[in-house]
């Protein structure tokens, strides 16, 4: 081991000799950069300093690998031995490891079964005691022996029988005061019964004097009701008339109202249509003046417009002046057209 030490304390102290070489190469060429695609020396250098860097790299890859060699042939040699080694004493281990499984698998097997049987005899044990009503702690239950247990259970059996005879003199206790309770209510339902048939026998009487008190009351009422509708039907026939005369009244009113108004509005009609009349021939006086003023411009108008549709054209070579001269032909026409319109509606 000590040999294996002092191999790689050398192979690293190789290693650490280029460290110093390695930092100040890197500081040298940190940053380096070409100015464009005319920095022909400024790409040299870059390219110069990458391939420095990388026989650098490589002559360390190199040595590294070579250091390694050594160590990787003695790892392999070490994992061989230890193979042979293990295999002398791996097949006992794993019988010995096997049959170790198969006790604990019986133990396992063996607890169980324990804890099946002591939670059955521990509900037999709590099943029983709930016969005769006994909660116990089931902790305590389950740790008794059975003389314990059997102690236990005479116990709860006792005390269940002595809770059913004192149960049994309660329930005689109270049946026999149900029954005097029974014969003492028997007792007040025939008095009051006896009382009821007093009281009803009283309410029938007094029904009876209401009734003929209600009857003498319902007589007098159908005579006030009566003679208010006697009154009511004469007050009535005596309103009708009086209606009948104020209608008659208003509607004679309002005929002689309706004649009045009919004959002003007749009159106003008769006066409105004579206005209208000589409006309307105040206006026609006016039309005809006006349209026998403008008659000599009109007549100036039509023959202008008639002028401008009988200019002699003249005779033109070219295309250019031909098409001006169709374009000005066109708006004469327009213009003779808008004269002739429009002198109509003066």
């Amino acid at each position: 081991m000590a040999q294996v030490q002092e191999y790689t304390e050398l192979s690293l102290s190789l290693l650490d000799e280029k460290e110093e070489t390695l930092k100040a190469l890197a500081d040298q060429y940190k940053g380096l950069t070409v100015d464009g695609l005319e920095d022909k020396e400024g790409f040299k250098a870059l390219r110069n300093a990458r391939i420095t860097l990388k026989n650098e790299r490589v002559a360390i890859e190199n040595a590294a690998k070579a250091l390694r060699e050594p160590a990787i042939r003695f790892q392999k040699k070490v994992i061989e031995r230890e193979k042979q080694l293990v295999a002398i004493i791996a097949p006992t281990e794993e019988a010995l490891h096997a049959e170790e499984k198969r006790i604990e698998q019986l133990k396992e097997e063996a607890r169980k079964e324990r804890e099946m049987w002591e939670a059955k005899q521990l509900q037999d044990r709590l099943d029983k005691l709930a016969e005769y009503n006994y909660a116990a702690d089931w902790v305590e239950v389950k740790h008794m022996t059975d003389d314990e247990f059997n102690t236990l259970l005479a116990h709860a059996k006792a005390s269940h029988e002595e809770e059913l005879r004192r149960q049994a003199e309660i329930r005689a206790e109270e049946e026999r005061k149900r029954k005097e309770e029974e014969e003492r209510m028997q007792r007040e339902r025939e008095e009051l019964a006896r009382l009821r048939a007093e009281q009803e026998a009283r309410e029938v009487e007094l029904r009876r004097q209401e009734e003929e008190r209600q009857a003498k009351i319902r007589e007098e009422q159908e005579r006030l009701r009566a003679e208010r509708e006697r009154i009511e039907a004469e007050r009535r026939a005596i309103e009708e008339e009086k209606r009948k005369a104020e209608e008659a009244r208003r509607l004679e009113e309002a005929r002689k109202e309706a004649a009045e108004r009919a004959r002003r509005e007749e009159q106003e009609r008769i006066k409105r249509e004579a206005e209208e009349k000589a409006e309307r021939e105040r206006l026609a006086k006016l039309e005809a003046e006006r349209q026998e003023a403008l008659k000599p411009d009109k007549e100036k108008l039509r023959d202008y417009a008639a002028n401008l549709m009988s200019v002699t054209l003249p005779d033109l070579s070219t295309p250019e002046a031909n098409a001006l001269l169709k374009h000005a032909v066109k708006k004469l026409h327009d213009l003779s057209t808008y004269i002739h319109e429009n002198t109509s509606r003066l």
